[in-house]
């Protein structure tokens, strides 16, 4: 048997999200790799509560969904799951480096998480922000992250978002192999999932997430295949942003719809 690959994970604190854990548990169990380190970005743990109500207050009308979404009880996909209790995890080292700031948006790995990536096969991004610097060469095979969307449609975020508001009757999940250009990575893995009948963005966001562990494994065979696509920047669709204004408005519109679609669509 060949020599299993080396994986790293770069973190937002020391949890994930059910369906990151979920995702990773089945590369594990699907894919000769070890998970040998986690990169713990610990700027996202020590955010101060005031820089947090700052940030909403920017957003405007989409703060106000956002902190709405942020106080009710997560759907169970996103339940935020310890990863030093996860077995998968349990031959793993755990090492903090706060990110780092760059270029207004970006945020680079200390040179201290640099040197640990470079003793990688791989690396799979699950938080860090808009990733930039060193880091993205640092592991031998590069580094792999979730666009929840189609590259050739909606890049940016949020994911599932514009897919839903636009009704859209498919959403996308590609693995791409990262640079510092946001969502033009080469794919390593993508699939399109049936979103027609879906009466929320949270439910949207459920089906991308639960498509997504297969579609690693995937990328993670192709990366080693060496059989990625590369999107030319003519086949790059449109950036999107967080929405604002009367985005926010269609948003509400288009919730109320699914959902009174749905209703007549199980009363009948």
């Amino acid at each position: 048997m060949s020599e299993p690959l080396s994986v790293h994970v770069l973190s937002d604190g020391y949890s994930l999200a059910r369906w990151q854990v979920n995702t990773l548990r089945q590369l594990h169990r699907d894919c000769n790799v070890e998970l040998r380190a986690v990169i713990v970005n610990t700027r996202s743990e020590t955010r101060p509560p005031v820089e947090t109500l700052q940030r909403l207050t920017e957003l405007g009308a989409w703060g106000l969904i956002v902190a709405y979404r942020t106080l009710r009880a997560p759907p169970a996909y996103a339940e935020g799951i310890d990863l030093r209790e996860v077995d998968i995890f349990e031959s793993a080292s755990f090492v903090e480096a706060a990110a780092e700031p760059i270029d207004g948006s970006g945020m680079e790995v200390p040179e201290h998480g640099v040197d640990v990536l470079r003793d990688s096969d791989t690396a799979i991004r699950m938080g860090y922000g808009f990733l930039k610097g060193d880091a993205l060469t640092a592991p031998r095979l590069g580094v792999l992250s979730f666009h929840h969307g189609d590259f050739r449609a909606y890049r940016g975020p949020p994911a599932g978002f514009w897919e839903f508001v636009n009704g859209e009757t498919r959403a996308g999940v590609t693995v791409q192999v990262i640079n510092e250009r946001l969502d033009a990575g080469d794919i390593a893995a993508e699939t399109q999932v049936d979103i027609r009948d879906a009466a929320s963005w949270r439910e949207v966001q459920r089906r991308l997430f639960s498509a997504s562990p297969e579609v690693l494994v995937q990328a993670v065979q192709s990366l080693q295949d060496g059989s990625l696509t590369t999107v030319s920047e003519s086949e790059l669709g449109p950036m999107h942003t967080l929405p604002r204004g009367w985005d926010v408005g269609r948003f509400l519109h288009r919730s109320v719809e699914a959902r009174v679609r749905r209703w007549i669509r199980v009363s009948r």
